[in-house]
């Protein structure tokens, strides 16, 4: 929204309005799922400071300039009043107040401090209001105690217990207050003319007894950016760097690349970091998004990538579990900390039936690009266990086909991507009701089969199970294109099947995805580029959830009329894979352009689904996750399906570029295939490769 602020880093973020105030319903200071600081609200002389600009500065950091309102003794502007904030494991802030008059001044200085320690769910809950968007939120008692000692310089405390949850905030304070009350923090200054003087507040945390770290201080304020992705290149986490005569996709390449590092959760036990999926609801790892945005990331994120399928391995189900949604086999959904997750016991969270599918792809792809045979032997049992799944408790009745069913009151009720309640919408516009077998989820498992045959075939060396997942595929292939297919409505594959089998009739980006996976004929691929490309779904600045011609469609509802970007990038590979390159570039141009008019050109999470002949820029979601993290992986993966790049055995790399006409220069330096450094030089639509170095894979 307009008047937010924000400040990130992995699990710990901040936000408020954009003068640097804590004070509605979503604003505060989170940290691992539950809001610590509710209520952080300067005042200069009985007023509020008056915002001149506000910007976050690092993905950390951020930056209010404001000054003084006209009160009895003070003109207005006669200070500037600067608030600087770093977030990580708690928040650190900077006031700095400078007296612009010839005179002397007293200043009444007050902030107004709370804390209330709700669950990041009730908080969302609080914000939407319709019932069937609250899950797993319940009854939590709630007993904050705030002590503060008696002497001004002692720190202001908040202490909460909550059945098996317990919280502290301490707030350290320099210079110390006059007073610290109910209310929060005052102070009295004396400015002499053109004095400055700082007050520093710290705020620190534990939860569950320990002591939380901070990740960042007042000295990492306005850190170079270059510092923090040349770091993370080193890392391997991020790997190559782009420069284009392409200028909007340098800027958005640019952009993305930093959101990325603000997202990712480092887990010192596993000596890993993974993505969080997005702010300011999913600050957590997800399953479903963690997988793909590591897709994304790839070939230059390989650290990413084997970090999150370890990761989601060790949190693998082993046992069935109606209350979490769990079977053997399963990936996770999600996985939260927050004071619901530990007083209800309902987490990690298994209610998605992609997230498994989606693993033995990333597991193939990271082993295609980096050649790592130990790393792929080592996920094996996983691996195995999610085949098994697919067999068992995947396929609900038999059918050949796997389904999702929810068994836990407080869970989704969608579990494929698109996971409002309301997603899965016939023609007419009536919600289906599960068991319900998505259409991309089939396309999902038959890509895994057969990347998981060649698996077998090379590091685990069991050509037999090769043959079985050939086999499989071959008939999921068959079965599906004979059932999901629908030749009304100029052809389209229905986008799910409902309880009674029946074909969910609405024309959807699913399809897209389906041509991602490869399980559309050859025959029909230009029947289904045709719909994504047309005009009710095709928007201008990309290719809608849902057809304008189906009753469900709504350009602001989540799933049902939206554009997303990831599903976007998923599309733009698989118009590439089908050889519909020039389809893949007017998407992958409508996505940059989008990109281009959104706030820091960034990509959203989704936006509105208005035709681009409505306005000269697109509208922005009302509760869309900025940044979010396969959004900000979208145009990784435009690029690497745009230059055609492959790994090979023999030449190392292959480059076979398809750019739009007009981008005639771009060129990536560091680029990672099985742990050789390659440059990618592409002039007027000729492709040219050159290997730097080498070095060991991680």
């Amino acid at each position: 929204m307009p008047d937010e602020l924000f400040a990130v880093d992995g699990t710990s973020f901040v936000l408020s309005r954009r003068s640097g105030d804590i004070e509605e319903v979503t604003d505060g200071l989170f940290v691992h799922d539950a809001r610590y600081i509710s209520r952080w609200v300067l005042t200069v002389n009985g007023k509020r400071p008056r915002l001149l600009t506000s910007h976050h500065v690092d993905h950390y950091s951020s930056l209010c300039f404001l000054a003084n309102e006209s009160s009895a003794d003070l003109p207005a502007n006669a200070l500037t009043i600067v608030r600087r904030r770093v977030v990580g494991g708690g928040m650190e802030e900077e006031l700095e107040l400078v007296n612009h008059l010839l005179r002397a001044v007293e200043v009444d200085v007050r902030l107004d401090v709370d804390a209330d320690f709700l669950d990041l769910f009730e908080v969302k809950a609080r914000q939407f209001l319709d019932p069937l968007d609250q899950v797993f939120t319940g009854p939590n008692q709630r007993n904050v105690e705030r002590r503060h000692g008696e002497g001004a310089n002692q720190p202001v405390v908040f202490a909460h217990q909550d059945r098996l949850y317990s919280g502290r905030v301490t707030i350290k304070v320099e210079p110390a207050p006059e007073t610290a009350d109910a209310r929060g923090l005052r102070w009295r200054l004396r400015l002499e003319p053109y004095q400055k003087i700082k007050i520093l507040l710290k705020v620190s945390l534990e939860i569950q007894d320990q002591p939380q770290p901070p990740t960042w201080t007042m000295r990492d304020f306005a850190t170079e950016p270059a510092a923090v992705i040349r770091e993370f290149r080193r890392r391997r986490i991020v790997a190559f760097r782009l420069a284009t005569s392409w200028a909007k996709l340098e800027r958005l390449y640019r952009r993305s690349l930093l959101d990325i590092t603000a997202l990712l959760i480092r887990d010192p036990a596993l000596d890993l970091s993974l993505p969080a999926a997005g702010l300011p609801w999913f600050m957590a790892v997800f399953g479903r998004d963690t997988l793909i945005t590591c897709y994304q990331l790839l070939p230059g994120g390989t650290a990413l990538a084997w970090g999150a399928l370890r990761m989601l391995a060790s949190l693998q189900a082993s046992e069935d579990d109606p209350e979490r949604d769990a079977q053997p086999g399963r990936i996770i959904h999600e996985l939260r900390r927050g004071p619901v997750a530990v007083n209800q016991a309902t987490f990690p969270y298994y209610g998605t039936i992609d997230a498994p599918l989606l693993f033995l792809i990333l597991l193939h792809e990271a082993w295609r690009w980096t050649g790592d045979d130990e790393m792929a032997r080592t996920l094996r049992p996983s691996a195995e266990a999610i085949l098994k799944w697919m067999d068992d408790s995947g396929d609900l009745d038999g059918d050949g086909f796997i389904e999702y069913h929810r068994r836990s009151a407080r869970g989704l009720r969608s579990q494929s991507w698109k996971d409002s309640w309301d997603a899965i919408r016939f023609h007419d516009g009536s919600v289906a009701e599960s068991p319900i077998a998505s259409a991309e989820v089939q396309g999902y498992a038959y890509d895994a089969l057969l990347r998981v045959a060649e698996l077998a075939r090379g590091p685990w060396a069991d050509p037999k199970l090769a043959d079985r997942l050939m086999s499989r595929s071959m008939t999921l292939f068959d079965r599906f294109n004979e059932v999901f297919w629908a030749s009304a409505r100029g052809g389209f594959y229905h986008l799910a099947l409902d309880r009674r089998k029946r074909g969910v009739d609405s024309k959807t980006s699913n399809m897209g995805h389906l041509l991602w996976s490869g399980i559309v004929p050859t025959e029909r691929a230009p029947l289904v580029v045709s719909q994504l490309m047309s005009r009710d779904m095709f928007s201008g600045w990309g290719i809608r959830t849902m057809s304008t011609e189906d009753l469900g469609f709504n350009p602001i509802s989540y799933h049902c009329g939206t554009v997303w970007p990831h599903d976007n990038s998923l599309i733009i590979e698989g118009l590439h894979r089908y050889g519909f390159h020039e389809e893949a570039n007017r998407v992958m141009v409508a996505m940059v352009d989008a990109a281009d008019r959104f706030p820091d050109g960034r990509l959203p999470e989704a936006f509105a689904g208005y035709d681009r002949s409505v306005g000269p820029f697109p509208v922005g979601y009302p509760t869309a996750c900025i940044p979010q993290a396969w959004a900000a992986g979208t145009p990784f993966l435009m690029l690497r399906t745009a230059l055609g790049t492959q790994p090979d055995a023999d030449r190392g790399v292959v480059l076979e570029p398809h750019l739009p006409e007009f981008v005639d220069r771009l060129r990536i330096m560091g680029y990672l295939v099985r742990g050789r450094i390659y440059d990618l030089e592409v002039m007027v639509g000729k492709g040219k490769v050159s290997m730097v170095g080498s070095l060991s894979e991680p």
